[in-house]
């Protein structure tokens, strides 16, 4: 039976509840990344090892303890529950998503002295590599490419079974929402990248 959809038009709050949802989302990814990065940076420490550790060593374990399953169970939620029941695109974590292990990859090419040996850091670029594939594929089945940052093909929403005119967006609505998540994005970083330097 084909989806009966009502054609609605984005109001300032729509524009805004989803630059805030991406703004926690790229915090909590890009927070985790930081301690992450810092206690790899920091080395091995502690009694055993004989060399102490850094003062933010302890929040830093802390964080990564509580945002990998909270980071997993939010991008469960906003595939399934947020975005899924009327997918239609714009689905702007996926970006997100990407945009961490392109990160790491270019710590690891770029600022690989701090990294040790060039061993490992071909060792690091391999699950940067691997998650990058596993976004993209995971992205190209579910939403198309588009879908991640614009409104879904028409072909795509055909396939889900809905009108492709009844989920329509003009080329101002699509931008409005591409910039709601871009500002969303980049204060979602700030954010995580100046509370790891107060936690350091």
């Amino acid at each position: 039976m084909a989806e009966t959809s009502v054609r609605t038009t984005p109001g300032l709050m729509g524009y805004a509840a989803m630059s805030l949802l991406t703004a926690v989302f790229t915090w909590g990814v890009f927070f985790w990344y930081f301690a992450v990065r810092a206690l790899i940076l920091g080395g091995s420490c502690g009694a055993r090892y004989g060399v102490a550790c850094g003062p933010g060593t302890g929040w830093n374990i802390l964080f990564v303890v509580v945002l990998t399953p909270a980071v997993c169970a939010a991008v469960s939620v906003l595939s399934n529950e947020i975005y899924g029941p009327e997918r239609r695109g714009h689905e702007f974590f996926r970006v997100v998503l990407a945009a961490l292990p392109v990160s790491a990859l270019v710590d690891l090419l770029l600022y690989s002295q701090d990294f040790g040996f060039s061993v490992w850091r071909l060792v690091g670029a391999v699950p940067c590599l691997a998650l990058i594939v596993v976004v993209t594929v995971w992205t190209i089945r579910t939403t198309g490419l588009r879908g991640a940052f614009w409104l879904m093909s028409p072909r795509r929403i055909v396939a889900l079974g809905a009108d492709p005119a009844m989920r329509g967006l003009s080329t101002i609505q699509n931008s409005m929402f591409l910039v709601s998540n871009g500002l969303g994005a980049v204060c979602g970083l700030s954010l995580a990248r100046w509370v790891s330097q107060l936690v350091a």
